[in-house]
């Protein structure tokens, strides 16, 4: 079984979709704690692995970084969490972050472009 530090199996059930800690990547998961410990407070995850057939019903490709166990979103309502999640991605080598007025997506997939940011 993969462990987090901060993150709880029961978390990644409540995503959407539902999915399990065993479904991510070990050294991401270490990673997102690594995000927590610095942004300095509790962080509730809105997304995380997601499977190719869903993506595909989504009209997406079926092949970005949350089917891989690589990607999470983590919800965020205000400005200064915002800030405080991306200056902590950067800080913790993330180099692939997505901002949404409901989330932030961090991700580490390195066969997607790197050194982006972009918005939803």
């Amino acid at each position: 079984m993969k462990t987090s530090k901060y993150f709880s199996p029961g978390e990644f059930k409540g995503c959407s979709p539902t999915c399990s800690i065993d479904d991510m990547d070990q050294g991401f998961l270490g990673i997102m704690d690594q995000i927590r410990e610095e942004v300095g407070q509790s962080l509730v995850i809105t997304s995380a692995y997601r499977t190719k057939k869903w993506e595909l019903s989504k009209g997406r490709s079926g092949n970005g970084a949350h089917t891989r166990g690589l990607a999470v979103d983590f919800a965020c309502n205000t400005g200064t969490l915002r800030a405080k999640i991306v200056k902590a991605a950067l800080s913790c080598g993330i180099r692939r972050i997505g901002i949404a007025s409901g989330f932030v997506h961090v991700d580490i997939d390195d066969t997607l472009p790197q050194n982006v940011i972009w918005t939803y």
